[in-house]
């Protein structure tokens, strides 16, 4: 029964995926797109933002407060 024991204690992990959530407690589709720019600064987009639709995600992030947590900042709009 050592197994059980501490699972309540356990910490959530970030997982990188392309189409779910970068938490695995989020539980929904997520699309707040995470890559670098180009000096290579790590920056999210919002859905709605200019070139989010061309952007690659690189990470997925359920709220930008996950995205800050993760060392990324908003992109500029241009």
């Amino acid at each position: 029964m050592a197994s059980s024991e501490g699972s309540s204690q356990r910490r959530v992990q970030p997982r990188v995926s392309k189409t779910r959530c970068a938490f695995v407690t989020c539980g929904a589709r997520c699309e707040i797109k995470g890559s670098r720019d180009e000096q290579g600064a790590l920056i999210y987009r919002m859905p709605g933002s200019p070139a989010y639709r061309q952007a690659r995600a690189d990470r997925v992030f359920c709220n930008t407060a996950e995205a800050k947590a993760a060392g990324y900042r908003e992109a500029e709009r241009s």
